[in-house]
Formats: structure tokens, C-alpha cells, sequence
């Protein structure tokens, strides 16, 4: 789907579209589409490759609007304004969240949604479809629950600017199995891909603390270990390689922030060495006592602040 008015309608994407580069990078998969993407944001202008569902092969110009950076959680697909093709799922519940608009209104878990606001629902996108267009406004919902149907009322919260029920969907065994693209190489193409694949987040988060320093980035992105353990948890249930590929992100992440130059960590010590090179002593005590007081206090704040965000998810 491309949504009206939105960058991709402006850029000619049409439904259908396989997505095949991005600056000439190529995008077999969603997430080399989403690495590309994030890599070229410092323009304003991406180039497209696509193919049609005729087999036209065409070159679109992405003309960017506002900073995706500054609000990730929104995601690519809705920043640029399309959703990626995907097999059809019934709309039947999964999970509902604590204190969610979902459970505030009465869903359960293996409820299936029937009607919404006298719309007959078929598929999970069109329930999503339905919330998306209703921000704060009640929906009623009609849902089968043991074999009786039952008549509730749905009013989405506005999180971020996006409106969410708080549920999620079952999801079968094997849904994505036709799906996923299995790329094989030999060990050494694996270890130099890998190394490309580290590089690339690490310049994606040393972009993100270069934002978040210039107050480009909101502090809201930070997430301490309850959001953390709640991400590792949701990614350990998508299968092994999703939970591995998570823990490699967040080995990524507090690997770069130890090498940062704030004393008390690795990147400190470092500091004060590059420092007595330059000198040539060794820096004063006081100075490692105010920088180190320094150090903790900027350690201290970040994790009040992602401790504080962490929090914030949690309620309702």
C-alpha cells in the first residue's frame, strides 16, 4: 500500500514495486532496505531503484521530509508512506499489554476481531488500518470470544503520533518461512560481511549520539535495561537469529559507548593517555578528579533519563 500524499506517492512508487537498490546499493531484504535507507540519510535526496509488477525497471527520486532519525520508532515504511508486501495474517490477538488501550477496553488474548465500527475486518492489516485512522476516538469493535460474539469499545492512544491499541498478533508457525531470503556464503565472505555489518551500525550510532548531542535526536529514544530486556524478550520469540542479531546490536551499542572519551569509562582512560602523549606528563590530579566527577554525573544522568523513559513505556 502507498498512502496519499506521502513521500513515496510523490516519488512514483506504485504497489507492487520490488525495491532493488538505494544509491546503488542493493536491497535483497527488508532489513538491507532499512540499513540502506538509515546509511543515506544525510542527503535530503535518494535515488530508487525498482522493478514493476510489468517488469519495467524505474529510477525514483525520494525527495526526504523532516528528520527520520529525530522519531525511529515510527519506522521507514511509515516515514516514507507505503508498507512492505506481506503474507495476510487473521486478526485474531496474541498478546494484550498492561494498562493498553486494548486492555483498558476488554480485549483478550485470542479474541478475534470480526467488525470495526461496522467494518467487517479480514485480515490483521485491515484491524491496523482501522486503529491508524482513529487516534483517541472510540471504535467499536465486534470480536469472537469461546464461540460468542461480543460487542466492545476501542479508543487508541496516541503514542509518539502514532495511534496503538497495545496488542499484538498470532503470529503461525512457519508465517514467514516462504518469505525470508537465505543468502549463503563461505567463512571468509561471512567474517568480511559481518565486519561491513559492525561497521555500518557503528557509524549509525555514533550518528545518532552526534543528533542526540546537537539536540537534533530526543533524549525520549534512550532505553535502559527494562526496555532492553522487554525488545530481547519480543526478538527471542521472532526465532534464534533475531535474538542473536539483537544482542549483536546492543554488543555494538555499549561497546562504542564504553570507548566514548568520559572518564570512568575505557574511552576515558584512553583520553587521559593521548592527553600525557601530547603533554608529555602525566595530567594533574585535580583535573582526573574533576573530570572523573564530571564522568560520573554524565553517567549517572543518562541512566536517570533512560531509566525514566523506560518507565514512561510502561504506563498507561
Amino acid at each position: 500500500m502507498v498512502k496519499i500524499n506521502s513521500i513515496a506517492e510523490h516519488s512514483g512508487l506504485q504497489v507492487g514495486d520490488q525495491l532493488l537498490s538505494i544509491n546503488s546499493q542493493d536491497t535483497p531484504t527488508i532489513s538491507e532496505f532499512s540499513m540502506s535507507f538509515i546509511q543515506a540519510l544525510e542527503g535530503e535526496i535518494l535515488q530508487l531503484k525498482t522493478i514493476s509488477k510489468t517488469s519495467d525497471l524505474k529510477t525514483l527520486t525520494l525527495d526526504l521530509k523532516g528528520d527520520f532519525l529525530a522519531n525511529p520508532e515510527q519506522g521507514i515504511d511509515q516515514y516514507l508512506g507505503f508498507e512492505f508486501a506481506m503474507p495476510s495474517l487473521e486478526p485474531i490477538i496474541d498478546q494484550v499489554m498492561n494498562a493498553s488501550a486494548a486492555n483498558l477496553a476488554g480485549i483478550q488474548s485470542n479474541d478475534k476481531i470480526l467488525q470495526a465500527n461496522g467494518k467487517v475486518i479480514d485480515s490483521w492489516r485491515d484491524f491496523v488500518e482501522v486503529v491508524k485512522r482513529n487516534p483517541n476516538q472510540a471504535i467499536q469493535l465486534q470480536v469472537e470470544r469461546n464461540h460468542r460474539i461480543i460487542e466492545l469499545t476501542l479508543t487508541p492512544k496516541n503514542e509518539n503520533g502514532t495511534p496503538k491499541a497495545g496488542v499484538s498478533v498470532r503470529v503461525p508457525e512457519g508465517y514467514l518461512d516462504e518469505w525470508r531470503v537465505l543468502v549463503k556464503k563461505g567463512v571468509l565472505d561471512a567474517f568480511l560481511s559481518a565486519n561491513v555489518k559492525v561497521y555500518q551500525l557503528t557509524l549509525l550510532n555514533l550518528k545518532i549520539i552526534k543528533k542526540m548531542i546537537l539536540g537534533e535526536v530526543s533524549l525520549k529514544q534512550l532505553s535502559g535495561p527494562i526496555s532492553i530486556a522487554d525488545y530481547a524478550g519480543k526478538t527471542a520469540q521472532m526465532g534464534l537469529i533475531s535474538f542473536l542479531s539483537f544482542l549483536a546490536l546492543i554488543s555494538i551499542g555499549l561497546g562504542l559507548l564504553n570507548l566514548l572519551p568520559i572518564p570512568l569509562l575505557d574511552g576515558g582512560h584512553l583520553f587521559f593517555y593521548l592527553l600525557e602523549i601530547l603533554k608529555g606528563s602525566p595530567v594533574s590530579q585535580t583535573f582526573q578528579q574533576i573530570s572523573i566527577k564530571l564522568g560520573l554525573f554524565v553517567i549517572l544522568s543518562l541512566t536517570f533519563v533512560a531509566l525514566y523513559n523506560d518507565f514512561l513505556r510502561l504506563l498507561p
